[in-house]
Order: C-alpha cells, then sequence, then structure tokens
C-alpha cells in the first residue's frame, strides 16, 4: 500500500505546469526519494501509464482511464452535496450551489431547510447574473472586457425595486466581490430576502461555481450574514475546491 501511496502521489504531481518529470523532480513532487520515484515511474511505464523519452517522464493516453471511472458516476454536483448538507446543518438555512450558463446563474445542487425560502432559488432555477449573489461571484472571475460584453447584451430587467441596474453601478459591485471574495445581495433579488455567496475553485484557480445562502431579512441582517454564514461558507466551498 505504501508503494501505491507513492505512485499516486507521482500520478498527481503531472499536471500542465509539469507536463513532463525526470526521476529528480518526480521525487521532489511527490515529497519521496529517488529510488521511490524511479521505482513507480518503472512501474507506470510497464503498466503503460507513462513513456520515458530521454531522462523524463510523460503521461500517456491511458493515464486518463484513472479519471474516467471517476468522472462517469461522479459530478460536481454530487461531490458537493454533503458540503451543502454540512453548511446546512450547521446554519440552520438552505445551501444551495450555482454554475455560470449563458449568462444565467444555474441551481444544479441544493440542501433544504423546512421553513419557506425564496421563490427564486431552487434546483433548477436559473437566475440573471448581474442581479444575483451567485452570479455576480462567477462574473467576478472574468476579465473586465468580458464582464463588459456581459452587461452590454444582457437584460437588466430589475427583478425588484431594489435592483441595480445601472452598468457603472454594476462594474463597481462586480470589483468589489473580485477584491473581497464574496458576494452579498439585500434584496436585489427578491424584496425581504438577502444571498451571500462565494466561490468554488478548481485547481486552476478557477471560479467553476459559487456556493451560496438566502435568508429572510427578517430574521438575518446584513452584518450577522457576514459575522455567521460567510466563515461557513467559506471553509466548506475551500473543502470543495481541494476535490476539484
Amino acid at each position: 500500500m505504501g508503494g501505491l501511496a507513492k505512485g499516486l502521489a507521482i500520478i498527481e504531481a503531472f499536471s500542465t505546469a509539469r507536463r513532463e518529470m525526470t526521476v529528480a523532480k518526480a521525487a521532489q513532487a511527490a515529497g519521496i526519494s529517488r529510488a521511490s520515484a524511479r521505482r513507480c515511474m518503472l512501474t507506470l511505464a510497464d503498466l503503460g501509464y507513462v513513456r520515458q523519452v530521454g531522462s523524463a517522464y510523460l503521461p500517456t493516453p491511458r493515464m486518463l482511464r484513472l479519471g474516467d471511472a471517476f468522472f462517469e458516476s461522479s459530478s460536481l454536483p454530487q461531490l458537493a452535496q454533503s458540503h451543502l448538507d454540512d453548511a446546512r446543518d450547521e446554519l440552520n438555512e438552505a445551501i444551495s450551489l450555482a454554475v455560470l450558463e449563458e449568462g444565467q446563474a444555474v441551481f444544479v445542487a441544493r440542501a433544504e431547510v423546512t421553513r419557506p425560502v425564496s421563490s427564486y432559488v431552487r434546483l433548477g432555477a436559473k437566475l440573471p447574473a448581474f442581479a444575483s449573489a451567485t452570479g455576480r461571484v462567477l462574473l467576478a472571475d472574468l476579465s473586465d472586457d468580458e464582464v463588459d460584453a456581459y452587461l452590454k447584451s444582457a437584460d437588466l430587467a430589475p427583478l425588484s425595486t431594489k435592483t441595480v441596474t445601472d452598468v457603472g453601478r454594476l462594474h463597481d459591485l462586480i470589483a468589489e466581490v473580485r477584491a473581497q471574495g464574496y458576494a452579498l445581495i439585500n434584496e436585489e433579488l427578491e424584496l425581504g430576502m438577502l444571498a451571500m455567496a462565494v466561490p468554488v475553485r478548481n485547481r486552476q484557480g478557477e471560479a467553476v461555481a459559487a456556493l451560496s445562502i438566502s435568508a429572510s431579512i427578517a430574521r438575518v441582517g446584513v452584518e450577522q450574514a457576514r459575522r455567521e454564514f460567510l466563515p461557513v461558507l467559506k471553509a466548506r466551498a475551500e473543502a470543495l475546491s481541494r476535490m476539484l
């Protein structure tokens, strides 16, 4: 089992930034001795997972098989569900996961509570990215040019009397989200409701989803949300990010 662990450590060390490795580099990346790294590389080569070119080893297409079975049986919503459940149980509020699709935040996973929550937020629902906490978190990961193109093409129709629709103000709000690492929407989506979202990032640091919470402002104020919700959302998002 020790040899298996060392071999897996070497496999994980291959990345877009480390497309090939010598034995010395593999040993350093995996935190093992050169002798162990050499044995692992030779075994992986014998099995067809890597090929040797000079002193370096490169992964072969067969290495993709290691991930195929996982991705055929797992997906982001499935990976996220336990984290959503944990956050829901800790905060006693509904927790959702959304992705950005054609300018809309699409909810792909959710941990429900028994009390009534926002009528907008449900599994499969789509919200305009400019007016939702999840959408602003995902827009904040885009370049300024991409954000500008989105805002120019989006239908900025208000969803409540407090929805921000001014393009300049939306640019500022998205930049603020990018700087602080989370978004908080106060009655812009629905009067009487606030929502908070944080990004879920992959290994490349890209925001692939947003973890969010929504609650009635009659029960939870903005400062309380920052104080109580934000640490839990960040912790769950970081734990999920480590799995991607």
